[in-house]
């Protein structure tokens, strides 16, 4: 038996009650696909955690400020502050301006490549599925809210996007200005992700965006980032 404010409770009714609670705490999020719950992602980042870490890096700055988590409509700038430090990320082209978890998880692939090959130049590979494998994503779904399209269309807003990083106190500030990417080339099929073509996407990180990534990068373990790629809090 337990006991409440006025009564005695079977203890029976109160393990109901904490299962009752239990399953509602652990609804799907509402970003999810594939029933994945939060009782998943959990399960996830205890197995990336137990893992052989997988050694990447972020720019220092991105580590402070991060890139919008909801879609932010038609806005064509998004302006995040932490203490001194301030990102200003821009739309560019005809494109909008990037949101929730796959920017942050190709920011934390370009950085690790950038970082690794100490070139502007990055290779993403011959084929859609070879590049989702790197960033631990599975190409099996292409409809409109897929997994192929969703990293397509992120990919157009981030890489189209120019960014500022501004480190601002009473006496000093500094500021680099630059474009994600000054080039880009991307050859994949997205209804036939793992055909291979004869060209290989690529592209060609902005000059200063690309030294504010070498110049200080700090490290993260990526088996736990892609465990969160489905939450945009996380």
């Amino acid at each position: 038996m337990t006991r409440t404010r006025d009564k005695l409770v079977p203890i029976t009714e109160t393990f109901s009650a904490l299962d009752g609670l239990v399953k509602k705490t652990l609804q799907p999020l509402p970003q999810a696909i594939h029933h994945f719950t939060q009782a998943d992602q959990v399960d996830q980042l205890v197995g990336a955690s137990e893992a052989d870490a997988d050694m990447g890096f972020m720019a220092r700055l991105l580590t402070l400020c991060s890139m919008p988590r909801t879609n932010p409509g038609t806005r064509i700038q998004y302006v995040r502050r932490n203490g001194p430090y301030i990102m200003v990320m821009t739309a560019g082209g005809l494109s909008q301006l990037p949101f929730g978890n796959l920017p942050r998880l190709l920011l934390a692939w370009v950085c690790t490549e950038a970082v690794r090959t100490k070139s502007r130049e990055l290779v993403l590979g011959k084929s859609l599925a070879e590049f989702m494998r790197q960033l631990g994503m599975k190409d099996d779904s292409g409809s409109s809210r897929g997994d192929r399209t969703r990293l397509k269309n992120q990919m157009r807003r981030l890489f189209s996007s120019s960014v500022s990083l501004i480190y601002v106190t009473d006496d000093r500030e500094l500021r680099v200005n630059s474009f994600v990417a000054d080039r880009t080339e991307f050859w994949w099929d997205i209804e036939r992700p793992g055909a291979p073509l004869l060209w290989e996407s690529k592209l060609e990180l902005g000059e200063k965006f690309f030294h504010e990534i070498i110049r200080q990068p700090i490290p993260l373990d990526m088996n736990i980032l892609k465990a969160l790629k489905r939450s945009s809090l996380g």
